[in-house]
């Protein structure tokens, strides 16, 4: 039952990534990333990210406008909900509505695969992610103690359209 193909077809923009991929995936996130090192006093721990494992599950997803990577998430399927592991948009395409596509197809994935929760974390000192990841429905779960400082942990419900339940978001992609 769970080996029957499941009809999908990926928004506009979004693809799996591929070990041929990871040039962008690192250009990426250290342009992201980059810009939080005077505000945490070091690298940010995404910079020790296993990407590779990520793209080998066929968790870590591009977005594209046109040619260009503009965009990824790694979207890791948990028991009970799929953890919004890593997400970022690149500096010079900020402000154009990535971010919120970037949210969007996270959802889509959590409602296709039955998993009705997203969780994400992120550092206490990253006001303007917590921020945004508010306005779009996230409510915080708790906060921890790490080596970068408090990490503050998020959830949110995602309305239930359908669901393929027990499907992983690489079976998806594969169907």
């Amino acid at each position: 039952m769970y080996n029957t193909p499941v009809s999908f077809v990926h928004p506009a923009g979004f693809r799996q990534a591929t070990f041929a991929d990871m040039s962008h995936v690192w250009r990426l996130v250290y342009d992201a990333y980059s810009a939080y090192i005077p505000l945490l006093g070091r690298t940010p721990p995404t910079f020790l990210e296993d990407f590779d494992s990520h793209v080998a599950l066929g968790n870590l997803w591009l977005f594209h406008d046109g040619d260009q990577a503009v965009g990824m998430v790694v979207l890791t399927p948990m028991l009970d909900h799929i953890l919004i592991q890593a997400m970022c948009v690149d500096p010079s395409a900020q402000g154009r509505g990535y971010g919120q596509s970037l949210l969007r197809f996270a959802e889509s994935m959590a409602m296709l695969t039955g998993l009705r929760e997203l969780r994400l974390y992120t550092n206490s000192r990253m006001v303007r992610n917590i921020r945004i990841y508010r306005r779009w429905g996230f409510r915080q779960t708790h906060v921890e103690a790490y080596g970068w400082g408090d990490r503050v942990h998020m959830r949110k419900v995602v309305a239930k359209r359908r669901t393929t339940k027990g499907l992983t978001a690489s079976a998806l992609a594969r169907a």
